[in-house]
């Protein structure tokens, strides 16, 4: 009963022409491509959840700390809270206010109050004061934050600038930055 070679490739052929081969090999790589795509999308969840997710700490003063990690640019991007909605921030010291891109404000619940002409480091532009009713950084959350909304901003990051970060205690410690209220 040993099939000769030429037999086998005939048999082969056969079901190929049949199409049983071409159903079980799509079978086959569906659930094979379903499970690797389950199992990319979650790792890619988790390390882009994780690398701005800001840590909560103890320092030795018995405080409790916000730290947040620099990125491979140099910058500090933290998840955060706006008027209890999910937004990812970008420590800007250099900021008078929180700033805000315009096609964000709406989302994020705030209002336009007043139009205003200012000069930044792209030159001089319109923009709108506004007030933030909440913004929240790991367990820090301040209340009644002054803000600017910002029509020529195209990123989806909020400045978080020192109308926030004022009253903080602010210390880089490596590629750490290290926020806490102060006793």
């Amino acid at each position: 009963m040993d099939k000769k070679p030429e037999d086998i490739v005939e048999e082969a052929i056969g079901r190929m022409r049949s199409g049983a081969i071409n159903r079980e090999e799509r079978n086959s790589n569906f659930r094979f491509a379903l499970i690797f795509s389950v199992i990319i999308s979650t790792i890619i969840v988790l390390l882009a959840y994780d690398q701005y997710q800001p840590a909560i700490e103890t320092n030795e003063k018995g405080q409790t700390v916000v730290i947040i990690k620099q990125n491979r640019q140099g910058h500090y991007l933290v998840n955060g809270m706006i008027n209890g909605v999910a937004v990812k921030l970008l420590v800007d010291t250099g900021a008078t206010d929180v700033a805000v891109p315009e096609h964000l404000y709406k989302s994020l619940k705030m209002t336009k109050i007043l139009a205003n002409r200012s000069n930044t480091a792209n030159g001089s532009s319109l923009t709108y004061r506004s007030s933030i009713e909440s913004v929240r950084v790991g367990n820090i959350e301040k209340k009644g934050v002054s803000a600017t909304i910002l029509p020529n901003m195209e990123t989806n990051e909020v400045l978080l600038g020192m109308s926030f970060l004022k009253e903080l205690s602010i210390r880089q410690d490596g590629r750490k930055l290290i926020l806490a209220v102060p006793d």
